[in-house]
Order: C-alpha cells, then sequence, then structure tokens
C-alpha cells in the first residue's frame, strides 16, 4: 500500500514538472492572431511593391552612365538599366540652373519662370514647379526626377521672352538626344528677354485676306492718304506647289527684315519692289504660314507691313502696322496705344 502511494506522489511531481517547463516554454502564451499573421505568407503584390521600391532606389542612385566609358558602352549600360525597369530614363536625376538677363546683358530679377518635367507619375507622367529669378537673374531646380525638363514661360511686366535666342527643351534621360543637358551651377543656362521700350501711337490696318491666283495682282492699303502695296502673284514659281510673288510700294520702298522685335525701321535700305517664295527668310516667331516681314517707307511714314500666304492655295494674308508721327521710325506696339482699323 504504501509502495503504491510512493508511486502516485511520484507521478505527481513528474506532471507538476512538465506543466511548468511547458508553462515556460516562449511559444507559449502568444496571441494566436500574432502566430498566424506571422505564418501567413507576404501578399505578392505588397512584394513586388516593396521591391520595385528598392529596386527603384538603386537605379535613381545610378542614373548616369559610368564615368570614362565610351558610346557603344553607354547604349550596352542603358540597356541594362531599361530591362530591370522600364521607366528607368524617366527616373533620372534632374538638375537644372538658369540665368535670365535682357537684350543688353543685364540681369533682370523677379521673373516667374514656370518649369515641367516628364517623370514616372502614374496620374499625370509630368510634375511642374514655378520659381522666380533672384538679384542676380538666377534661378534653379533641384532634387526631382524625369526624362525631360521644359521651360514652359518665363514672364515679367515690361519684358518679352525672345525665341531667337533662348532654348527651351532639355533631356535627361538620354545620353545620345540632342537636348541632353548636363547642369552646371557654375555655368547657368542663359535665358534672354528684350525690355519693352517706350512706343508711341500706332496705326494698325488689321488683317486682310484674298484670293489671288497666279497671273493676277491685288491692291491693298497700308498707310495714311492711300498708301497700297501691290502684290502681284507670278507664274513662273519654282519647283512642284512653289509659290512666287513680287510686292511693291507706290511712291515709297521696302525693306526685308528677319528681326524677331521688328520695332524700329531702318533709315536706308529701302528698294522698289522685293520677290518673296516659299524660301524667303522669316523671323524666328513667324507663323506657320510663308511669307515675309517687311518695313515700308513713304513720303509720310515708317511703318512695317506682314505678308503672308498657304503654300499650295491662292489664299494670302496682309497686316500693316505705320507711325502717323512723321519721320518717327518707332514702331514699338504698345496696345493701349494702337489705333486698329478693321478691313
Amino acid at each position: 500500500m504504501k509502495y503504491r502511494n510512493h508511486i502516485f506522489v511520484l507521478m505527481v511531481i513528474v506532471a507538476t514538472a512538465i506543466i511548468f517547463f511547458w508553462n515556460r516554454s516562449p511559444d507559449q502564451g502568444r496571441d494566436i492572431k500574432t502566430v498566424k499573421a506571422q505564418l501567413t505568407p507576404v501578399p505578392i503584390s505588397a512584394a513586388g511593391s516593396t521591391l520595385q521600391k528598392e529596386t527603384n532606389q538603386q537605379i535613381q542612385a545610378q542614373a548616369l552612365p559610368p564615368a570614362g566609358i565610351n558610346q557603344t558602352e553607354k547604349w550596352k549600360w542603358l540597356a541594362e538599366m531599361e530591362g530591370k525597369d522600364r521607366y528607368f530614363s524617366y527616373k533620372a536625376p534632374i538638375s537644372f540652373y538658369g540665368r535670365v538677363v535682357d537684350d543688353t546683358g543685364k540681369s533682370v530679377s523677379g521673373v516667374s519662370i514656370d518649369l515641367s518635367w516628364t517623370d514616372a507619375n502614374e496620374a499625370t507622367g509630368a510634375s511642374s514647379r514655378a520659381v522666380i529669378s533672384d538679384g542676380n537673374g538666377l534661378f534653379s531646380i533641384e532634387g526631382v526626377h524625369g526624362n525631360g525638363l521644359s521651360v514652359m514661360s518665363i514672364t515679367k511686366s515690361g519684358y518679352t521672352k525672345s525665341l531667337a535666342h533662348n532654348k527651351f527643351s532639355f533631356n535627361y534621360g538620354y545620353f545620345s538626344d540632342p537636348y541632353y543637358h548636363s547642369p552646371d551651377p557654375m555655368n547657368p543656362v542663359v535665358f534672354v528677354m528684350r525690355k519693352n521700350h517706350e512706343a508711341e501711337p500706332l496705326v494698325e490696318y488689321g488683317e486682310k485676306r484674298a484670293e489671288v491666283q497666279q497671273g493676277q495682282s491685288k491692291l491693298f492699303t497700308i498707310g495714311p492718304n492711300g498708301a497700297t502695296l501691290l502684290f502681284e502673284r507670278m507664274t513662273n514659281a519654282p519647283g512642284r506647289g512653289g509659290w512666287m510673288a513680287r510686292v511693291s510700294v507706290a511712291g515709297g520702298g521696302l525693306a526685308l527684315t528677319t528681326d524677331e522685335f521688328p520695332y524700329e525701321a531702318p533709315e536706308e535700305g529701302y528698294v522698289n519692289s522685293i520677290e518673296i517664295t516659299n524660301a524667303t527668310p522669316k523671323p524666328p516667331n513667324w507663323p506657320a504660314f510663308y511669307g515675309a516681314m517687311l518695313y515700308f517707307k513713304t513720303s509720310q511714314c515708317y511703318g512695317r507691313v506682314m505678308v503672308s500666304y498657304i503654300s499650295n492655295m491662292d489664299r494670302m494674308f496682309v497686316t500693316s502696322w505705320y507711325n502717323p508721327n512723321s519721320g518717327s521710325r518707332n514702331l514699338e506696339i504698345d496696345p493701349a496705344k494702337l489705333e486698329i482699323i478693321k478691313p
């Protein structure tokens, strides 16, 4: 009997020890949901997003070709990068440094510059920012990523941006692009704005339209007291779809100009007539049509006339401006001082 009691006591001691050590196990007493969460695989989409983010960060850190490699090696490098991420070229680091000056080279402060760059933005594919030039005409943007940057607008009251002397597109994603840009804070991109001069009251003869076929001619009023432009459509135009005309001013003269800002008529250099063709040079801000910009001079005034036409068609357009102040060559336009005579 005593033997059985001893066995029972021994069994109780062993069971107590087992329970004691079981409760001390680190896996016990933990929340079941927590354990299940640890055992549940990470969703593929979430894992992919994390890996993509890490890959993008790595690629952004290597967004420029390694230094010292040749052109062939650069193309190989680019192909490898785009193989890892098809949006690679849209994640290149963008830094841009610019300076605004006037047509005399003087810095212009307080200019509003709107910048836009194409990037990997899923919603719009582009981002933008507005900056203002400082007292030295300087402005910059740093810390963004994209393929190319565009200067959308440069504005300041009293100034007009130049199209002939400025570049507005800059590529960062492809080293072979003709607009590929290597930023240099010590050598900022210069943007030229023309400072508007004091304008005098001008008279504008609004755009006149006419159908003039080959061999025909037409007169257009362009100045005071019946000053007219004679437009003669010629038949010996060179090439297929060619276009040729002779223009002249009775009792006056004409001078062809390619000035971006044709706001001061020359004192000399006028001729009786000028022939214009599809190849006649035009100002850089010329619209899509063919034609020419001409200064004119009569016994009473100076002015300028824009003659344009649509290739392969008989339609033409004439608009003119003149200064009624006899002897003044100032053709600066101020809308507040402009008298418009509609056709």
